[in-house]
């Protein structure tokens, strides 16, 4: 089945999936508001050069976007973070967890990965809002 995703550098997929994190902070806006069905990959570098990737990530979880705006010093401040100017807080839902994880190349902005259709991932992916 080949799927959306995106990668965050742990332990941010998991921070989402217990509710400590309910946004994404990028430079750059998602293809399309709302964007469904995207799986978050979970890996332990960041990926900061086109074509960089990481072959240990973990696909750990399904989010929708539903929204975006601009990130504020306040937000900044609220999560612990140094605010930069000019990022983007993607504003994610429908958090759905991928048990167990499955493993997958882990590469930068959205991409496309082929992940094996498991019942247990294809009960994440059906639950949509």
């Amino acid at each position: 089945m080949i799927v959306n995703a995106l990668s965050i550098v742990s332990p941010s997929v998991q921070n989402i999936l217990v509710g400590k994190k309910g946004v994404e902070i990028r430079r750059w806006l998602p293809p399309e508001i709302p964007f469904f069905n995207l799986v978050l990959v979970e890996n332990e570098i960041y990926l900061t050069e086109e074509g960089q990737e990481d072959p240990n990530g973990l696909a750990r979880a399904i989010v929708d976007i539903t929204g975006v705006h601009e990130w504020s010093q306040e937000e900044a401040e609220s999560q612990g973070l140094e605010w930069i100017p000019n990022y983007v807080s993607w504003e994610l839902s429908n958090v759905r967890c991928i048990e167990p994880p499955i493993r997958c190349v882990a590469r930068r902005k959205i991409y496309k990965i082929d992940v094996e259709a498991t019942s247990m991932f294809l009960q994440a992916f059906a639950l949509t809002s």
